[in-house]
């Protein structure tokens, strides 16, 4: 406990020592720990996103010490652009084979520059000119790490940003995406200020690419992505975000853009298409702006789906749970269900959380808001009044709750009907008048909430689900909410909850679902086993891989990773923590490998090595068989396999 309490000293957190140590928090489950952990023992946000900063970098420099062995082929080319230098720490001792001075990742990088600068600072004292560039890049900054980036480097009077690295996250292009937007909004209202007090106005310029790099120990970036994000920015309009094609498909249908045409970019040898970053969509999930892949294996789950919902119909209200890892076809589900429900009278309802937004209370519900009432682009009053006719739709009184509703749906209230309540008070009254507005609802006429993502929710969402999920059977309300395997319930069991549970495809499933997407193309029968072998019958997997199979064909595709699966599959092995740097070394051994063999290659001691082992059979990474020292093990992916290995250098 000491060495947390030190841990915590250097942090300037050393307020926080007893709790942690009350909590029995070592440096063996510090890397565990979550934002929501941090905040159930009491850390305040600011200190919460330093720590998780904090913890990233001991997992980054743990990282980088171990010596993994790797298939020796020609080294990378290396071509240096910015480092970003990581705090230093003592690694932990590490005794495989050889030594590894950094690693690939697939990144989001993301550079800022102010424009005209140098006229600017020619007309203002050097101190004041400081003072303006320090406050635009200490805005920009906050903006980026709100959004989980990584200030690499500042660039004088601009910034370059890393998403994904030190630690990935799914979604990291939507990240910079986000970020680039949230620095714009700073920098007007920067501008406003500056107007005030006589200052001139600054105009950023932001260039957005993806792809793979190189990252050494010193945190040094290799590759091409810095390198196009910097001419990108190069050519960007001043006040204007651009992205390219590669960022582009990764977000599509989350953000309005505009296509910028080709341009020639000085270093690289082909055009570059570009898209200009307008705003954000708030157009609901990106399956929506996809056609719908074909639904196969599921027909039990649909089936159940039904006789679900006609039991709800009947007053009998219901809640169903649908589980299962990323790429399941949770959403396919939920979408397929609600296809066959265009013949019925019902009302859609659709909640969806983000990623991102964990701290923001009730978020789902304000995104719902937005999109059912309208944005600022209609008048406060007219939306304000629409809301107020709802309510008398389904026989609730407006004046009372109209003012407890209407802060959670983004609609401003006038001065004199807004809430004088004690914060605490107000909340309660608040969820209790949405789960009476979701049953008056459904006693009109059969609702459908569709729930998504809900080990995403922030906690007082789940306070909201939890008191619909207790109340739900008591009207015609179908509850669909969909979850990762790690979400737990902060509700009790009823007899009107179930649980679907979703497992990968057969291997005929597999090879129907190749052929609906192949269509006319006959893709010969050891390519389809290919596609079976790598997906693991993980519909996400077997689509996007069947998709590159087609644009690049077989030689081309069967045996690259997905770009569109990068950030998934990174971001799931950075979850894992020390447990990574084994799934590394087995990746390397290939797809099956026995535990005697495992231990050699490492030379782990055999706890540390069982717990790691452990936490990658709890992941879902590895299926094993007997128990160790006479175990055998392998990998459940290919896909999964090949992004552990992609990760170590070839050297």
């Amino acid at each position: 406990m000491q060495q947390i309490a030190d841990w915590l000293e250097k942090l300037g957190m050393s307020e926080y020592a007893q709790r942690f140590a009350e909590n029995r928090i070592d440096f063996s489950v510090l890397r565990e720990l979550t934002d929501q952990d941090l905040k159930d023992l009491g850390v305040v946000l600011g200190d919460r996103r330093k720590m998780l900063r904090a913890i990233a970098d001991i997992e980054v420099i743990e990282r980088n010490a171990p010596a993994v062995p790797a298939k020796a082929t020609a080294a990378p080319r290396r071509t240096p652009v910015a480092s970003a230098p990581i705090p230093t720490a003592t690694p932990q001792p590490t005794s495989a084979a050889a030594e590894v001075s950094g690693e690939r990742r697939f990144i989001t990088v993301m550079f800022c520059d102010l424009v005209g600068s140098t006229s600017i600072a020619a007309q203002l004292d050097a101190e004041e000119w400081r003072d303006l560039v320090s406050a635009f890049l200490d805005a920009a900054c906050a903006a980026v790490t709100e959004m989980g980036g990584h200030v690499a480097r500042k660039l004088g009077d601009g910034l370059m940003v890393l998403f994904g690295y030190p630690v990935a996250q799914e979604n990291d292009a939507e990240r910079a995406a986000r970020a680039a937007l949230s620095i714009q909004r700073v920098l007007t209202e920067i501008n406003r200020k500056n107007t005030d007090a006589g200052k001139p106005a600054l105009s950023a310029r932001i260039g957005i690419e993806t792809g793979a790099v190189v990252v050494d120990a010193a945190g040094e970036i290799y590759g091409d992505a810095p390198n196009v994000a910097a001419r990108v920015q190069a050519v960007a309009e001043p006040g204007t975000i651009a992205m390219t094609a590669r960022v582009q498909h990764q977000v599509a249908g989350l953000f309005v853009v505009e296509e910028r045409g080709s341009y020639e970019l000085k270093g690289v040898s082909e055009p570059v298409t570009l898209y200009r970053l307008v705003r954000a969509s708030g157009g609901g999930r990106r399956a929506r702006q996809r056609r719908l892949t074909p639904l196969v294996g599921r027909e039990e789950e649909v089936a159940m789906l039904m006789r679900r919902w006609e039991r709800a119909q009947q007053g009998d209200g219901q809640l169903v749970m649908i589980v299962g890892e990323p790429g399941l076809g949770k959403s396919r589900l939920i979408e397929e269900f609600h296809l066959r429900l265009r013949e019925v009278p019902h009302t859609w309802t659709e909640w969806s959380c983000s990623q991102l937004l964990q701290n923001s209370p009730l978020h789902p519900i304000a995104d719902w808001g937005r999109q059912r009432f309208g944005g600022a682009d209609i008048a406060a009053e007219q939306r304000l009044a629409d809301l107020e006719h709802t309510l008398e739709l389904v026989k609730l009184d407006p004046a009372e709750n109209a003012p407890l509703l209407a802060p959670l749906l983004d609609i401003p209230l006038p001065q004199d009907r807004a809430s004088i309540l004690e914060p605490e008070v107000l909340r309660r009254r608040q969820l209790t008048a949405l789960t009476n507005w979701l049953m008056a609802g459904a006693r009109t006429q059969p609702v459908v909430l569709a729930f998504e993502d809900a080990h995403w929710a922030d906690p007082t969402t789940l306070d909201l689900l939890r008191g619909i999920a207790e109340r739900g059977a008591l009207a015609p309300l179908f509850v669909l909410i969909t979850a990762r395997p790690e979400f737990r319930p902060p509700w009790g069991v009823r007899s009107h909850h179930s649980t679907i549970s979703l497992a990968p495809l057969g291997l005929s499933q597999v090879c129907q679902m190749v052929s609906e997407l192949a269509a006319r193309h006959a893709l010969p029968k050891e390519v389809v086993a290919g596609v079976t072998d790598r997906s693991g019958g993980v519909p996400l997997f077997i689509e996007e891989v069947t998709r590159l199979l087609l644009e690049r064909g077989a030689h081309g595709g069967i045996h690259a990773i997905p770009p569109t699966l990068q950030q998934l599959l990174t971001a799931r092995l950075d979850r894992l923590g020390p447990a990574r740097e084994v799934a590394q070394i087995g990746a390397v051994i290939g797809r099956d490998f026995s535990y005697p063999l495992l231990r050699a290659v490492a030379g782990i001691e055999d706890g540390p090595l069982q717990t790691a082992l452990e936490r990658l059979a709890e992941a879902d990474i590895l299926l094993v068989r007997g128990l160790p020292p006479e175990s055998e093990y392998r990998f459940k992916h290919v896909l999964i396999q090949d992004a552990a290995y992609e990760n170590l250098l070839r050297s």
